[in-house]
């Protein structure tokens, strides 16, 4: 029997540090945890914003 072995996932869950890039559909965007993702977006996102699981958060947004 294989032993299964946990693959490590970025944390895709933090505020906004940066935004690298937008296109109107996705945006790349630096996390405050260093991270860089690629997050699915609904609006432009700004400084300060958060994302939360990978997706952009309506309801922590400029809290």
């Amino acid at each position: 029997m294989k032993k299964l072995t946990e693959v490590s996932q970025p944390n895709r869950t933090g505020k906004i540090k940066g935004v690298i890039g937008y296109n109107g559909k996705s945006a790349r965007v630096y996390l405050s945890s260093g991270e860089r993702i690629c997050i699915p977006t609904t609006h432009r996102p700004v400084i300060g914003d958060w994302v939360v699981e990978g997706e952009l958060s309506n309801e922590l947004m400029r809290k």
